[in-house]
């Protein structure tokens, strides 16, 4: 990839399996916001529990994951 087209924009080559992938993108010269607000719809299980969790990546690529918070449903 040329320099000069690297940009905000993510470019992503994958690198094999496990989300294993090459991720080529700008970062701001400043950060300009720490928060974020989310919805997200979920499809349950009908019946019993639903383990949900979050997992966030950082700009640097680390990644963060919750633990499970359960939903458990009792269908009927």
């Amino acid at each position: 990839m040329d320099i000069a087209n690297i940009g905000f924009q993510e470019t992503n080559y994958p690198a094999g399996g496990l989300e294993r992938n090459v991720r080529i993108f700008l970062l701001p010269e400043k950060l300009e916001s720490r928060t974020m607000d989310l919805k997200k719809t979920v499809t349950l299980r009908e019946d019993g529990d639903n383990p949900l969790y979050v997992r966030v990546t950082q700009e640097d690529g680390h990644r963060a994951w919750s633990s499970p918070t359960y939903l458990a449903v009792n269908g009927a």
